[in-house]
């Protein structure tokens, strides 16, 4: 074939993008924040203290008190807070429209404001708020509205078995 010169701006180029694919995938919040057993998924569901149909808008984790929760990936604490649903809880924002919330905590390790990195323990496991026991309510926000936070730990663990 034909001799082509490199482009040292080409190389350039492909290294700024590299660079801005991982600041993206910092944002993506991949994998659990705890590693109990799911109770409770996404979706509609059966409303435990009421026993009506509900739409369940994240994922329970079973876990004892105190254990530790952590952050799926990187941010800033966007709220730390009480009310009689989420009990104590934290949001934490982590750019591209992406948030996540950790709610029904014993005790929160952070502070609004605060920048925090996935793996970071962000609270402790609780039974606060509309709670039926000690449990982790974990929901995935973008652009405002709940998805389904099981793509994210499909994807995690994705990436996990790819490298064993």
């Amino acid at each position: 074939g034909p001799f082509i010169a490199p482009d040292e701006k080409y190389g350039e180029h492909l290294l700024s993008l590299t660079d801005q694919y991982l600041d993206v995938l910092k944002s993506l919040p991949l994998g659990r924040p705890v590693p109990g057993e799911i109770s409770s998924r996404y979706g509609r569901r059966i409303d435990p203290l009421v026993n009506e149909g509900a739409f369940h808008p994240g994922l329970d984790f079973r876990g004892r008190a105190g254990d530790k929760i952590k952050a799926t990936a990187e941010g800033v604490v966007k709220k730390v807070t009480y009310d009689d649903d989420y009990g104590h809880h934290v949001i934490l924002s982590h750019g591209n429209g992406f948030e996540t919330l950790y709610a029904h905590m014993q005790k929160t390790l952070v502070k609004k404001g605060e920048k925090v990195k996935r793996g970071e323990v962000v609270g402790l496991v609780g039974n606060t708020g509309r709670s039926t026991g000690p449990h982790l309510h974990y929901a995935v926000l973008h652009r405002g509205k709940f998805v389904d936070p099981m793509k994210y730990l499909k994807v995690a663990s994705l990436s996990l078995s790819a490298s064993n």
